[in-house]
């Protein structure tokens, strides 16, 4: 796990990242929503309230990177699923110069993640190795930058809205952010 941001206590992330299951997306009734963005990295996680979205994201996600290329994948929701076709957990992932970043939602907040291999962001998630069965659903070009982004998690006030299962799930985000940084497709 990485350093963690000074202002979080060691236990308070434990309690809130404790390692899931590689083959599960199921729900954690314990996990409240949080108003947060988990940025994790090769260096450190960091969590940003969304009132300090706009402020810190400067200093620690850069802001005036081209996104290139933008890819839609899902997972399976468990292990033991024999179709993901309707149930699965969805997730983004995008290409800058210098990076390779996924970004999602799930039942406790949204996580961004960064690391210089695409292996990184697309096989794991919050520390640990998501379910290998990985299924890309659709790739595009974008013209967006992160600054877009970040601009467009604060607009719609993405940290302050919950998950719910069937309004506004993995699925809804994922899609919403997809068409967002997509140069011509949509879903």
């Amino acid at each position: 796990m990485g350093a963690l941001q000074s202002t979080i206590s060691e236990s308070s992330y434990e309690n809130f990242a404790s390692p899931r299951s590689s083959t599960s997306f199921l729900p954690n009734i314990f996990n409240a929503w949080r108003e947060e963005l988990l940025l994790v990295t090769d260096e450190k996680d960091i969590l940003i309230t969304s009132t300090e979205l706009m402020s810190k994201n400067q200093e620690t996600v850069g802001y005036n990177e081209d996104i290139k290329l933008v890819t839609a994948y899902k997972v399976p929701l468990s292990g033991y699923q024999c179709s993901k076709n309707i149930f699965y957990h969805m997730f983004v992932v995008f290409q800058t110069q210098n990076w390779w970043w996924s970004i999602e939602k799930d039942t406790d907040l949204i996580t961004l993640q960064r690391f210089r291999n695409e292996s990184d962001v697309k096989k794991r998630y919050k520390n640990t190795t998501r379910n290998s069965w990985i299924t890309e659903i659709k790739r595009d070009g974008s013209i967006k930058k992160v600054q877009d982004l970040i601009n467009w998690l604060h607009e719609n006030d993405e940290l302050k809205q919950d998950f719910h299962w069937f309004h506004r799930n993995s699925q809804h985000f994922g899609f919403s952010v997809f068409n967002f940084l997509s140069r011509t497709e949509t879903l």
